[in-house]
C-alpha cells in the first residue's frame, strides 16, 4: 500500500521564494497547497486543509507575523 505524500503549506510573502520552494517539493513528491502570503491567511489556510508541515516565514506583512501565526 502506497502511502499519501506529506502535504505542505509555505507561508511566504515573497511569491517567487515561495513558487521555487513549492516546484522543488513538488518534484520531491510532496503535495504543497498555494502559498499564503500572511499570517492571517496562513492560519486560515492551516484549519482548512490541516498540513503535516507548515513551512513558516517569520517576517510577514500585517498585523500577524510569523512567529505569532505560528
Amino acid at each position: 500500500m502506497n502511502a499519501l505524500p506529506a502535504s505542505i503549506l509555505i507561508v511566504e510573502d515573497e511569491l517567487l521564494i515561495a513558487l521555487q520552494i513549492g516546484a522543488d517539493l513538488k518534484r520531491a513528491g510532496y503535495q504543497v497547497y498555494p502559498p499564503a502570503v500572511t499570517g492571517a491567511a496562513a492560519i486560515e489556510c492551516a484549519l482548512a486543509q490541516r498540513p503535516a508541515v507548515i513551512l513558516m516565514d517569520i517576517s510577514l506583512p500585517g498585523s500577524l507575523d510569523g512567529l505569532q501565526a505560528a
